[in-house]
């Protein structure tokens, strides 16, 4: 297991490569919103282990309570189900905790993942719970159609996505390859 600092470094390095143009995506960050959390402070950061005292329901809590925009919970325990099950969970915790209007996305670099052959997880230090409000996930995917960002995405890149979402994309990208 990695050492305290060692996650920290490896995090910050993670983030600037997240906040980093990236031709792959229409020459816009992979995740382009980081940086002005990260810049204006706007980010909450805590550092969750099954062997700390304090349980995952409070380090959400924290984050709801301390106002910044972005919670980002550095579990340093790996998951031990699939990253979307475990996604699934933490967002029906939230939920039952009376913070439904909050979302999260867990990045586990153990995962196969990747989106127009980045792998964009792989460099995470350890298993990352990405927390917003769903009204701020919503409006960063509506400003993200409006850029290059998707360009370059394969018929498989938006079927990993949300589907749902997606699906005017989908069923032109399928016609096209038909």
């Amino acid at each position: 297991m990695m050492k305290h600092q060692e996650v920290i470094e490896k995090l910050l390095d993670y983030l600037v490569w997240l906040q980093t143009p990236n031709e792959s995506f229409g020459g816009v960050p992979i995740c382009p919103f980081i940086k002005g959390d990260f810049e204006s402070d706007r980010i909450k950061f805590s550092v969750y282990s099954q062997r700390h005292e304090k349980s995952l329901t409070e380090h959400i809590t924290d984050y709801v309570e301390s106002g910044k925009s972005t919670g980002i919970i550095v579990q340093l325990d790996p998951v031990r189900t699939t990253r979307k099950r475990y996604q699934k969970f933490v967002n029906n915790l939230m939920k039952e905790k009376g913070f439904g209007d909050y979302k999260s996305l867990v990045l586990d670099p153990l995962e196969e993942w990747s989106l127009v052959g980045v792998e964009t997880r792989k460099m995470a230090p350890c298993v990352l719970i990405n927390i917003g409000t769903r009204k701020d996930f919503s409006k960063a995917a509506k400003y993200m159609t409006k850029t290059k960002y998707y360009d370059g995405f394969l018929l498989e890149d938006f079927k990993r996505l949300k589907p749902k979402t997606y699906k005017k994309k989908i069923m032109m990208l399928q016609e096209k390859n038909e």
